[in-house]
């Protein structure tokens, strides 16, 4: 009897022995929890964000877009405008780099542009390339990529000291014509503006886009500008020039 209760023992020593050697193995080379092992763990809200990782709305946040829009503009050009939305009430996203791309029949790049621009907690926007050098009939796709985005709370958010004023529309047999004037009222001097006008058919869908560009305006000073769009572009659409939205985009400070 004796000698079973020794084997028994022997053999639960044995087995708590084998226990904390393999405890101490697993916790010595087990992976330390991170931001980026799909896994909720160390205080995460969620997989791999809240708590120490980065917050929840931001992993999964990112800039909605439409498909792009091809308008004609006269003369072998086309005219682009895609419309983005930033679904987050909480971030703006701020100076983010973005690019159109046109492709033709056999998927070579005929042409494309970029630039930057910001989009505030909210807000929904167009951006536009004008006047691009292709032929419409030549144009199998298109696409509008953005960049990386740096995203920062709303309350960071600063609001570019720019207003319009003065805005009239003109119209002739050859064109319409968008005349206005952009005012700096901030201290410093905008490089490069972009005065970008959207014209809306009686039923308010978005039929063209148009812009001018104005270099070097100084701080607190106004400055006239003017915006056109050939009639032909809208060939036998039905306008409404009281739908007409003009707006500014900072190009380079």
């Amino acid at each position: 009897m004796k000698r079973i209760f020794k084997q028994i023992a022997y053999g639960s020593l044995f087995l708590i022995i084998f226990f904390l050697v393999g405890f101490t193995v697993y916790k010595i080379y087990k992976p330390r929890p991170t931001c980026f092992d799909n896994v909720k763990n160390q205080r995460e809200s969620g997989v791999d964000c809240g708590g120490p990782c980065i917050n929840c709305e931001l992993k999964n946040l990112k800039i909605s877009q439409t498909e792009v829009n091809v308008f004609p503009a006269g003369d072998a050009k086309v005219n682009l405008a895609v419309k983005i939305i930033n679904p987050s009430l909480n971030y703006w996203a701020k100076n983010f780099g973005y690019t159109f791309n046109v492709y033709g029949r056999f998927g070579s790049r005929l042409k494309f542009s970029g630039g930057f621009s910001s989009l505030a907690a909210g807000e929904t926007k167009y951006i536009i390339a004008p006047a691009l050098a292709v032929d419409q009939k030549d144009i199998k796709r298109t696409e509008f990529k953005i960049g990386k985005i740096d995203w920062r709370p709303q309350e960071d958010f600063v609001v570019d000291q720019l207003a319009l004023s003065d805005i009239k529309t003109r119209l002739d047999k050859q064109k319409i014509e968008v005349l206005g004037r952009i005012e700096n009222q901030s201290p410093e001097v905008m490089g490069r503006l972009a005065i970008e006008v959207l014209f809306f058919d009686k039923a308010a869908d978005l039929i063209n886009v148009s812009a001018a560009e104005l270099d070097n305006l100084e701080p607190f000073s106004s400055r006239q500008f003017g915006v056109f769009l050939l009639l032909r572009a809208i060939q036998d659409k039905d306008i409404d020039l009281n739908l007409t939205k003009v707006f500014w985009e900072i190009k380079e400070r």
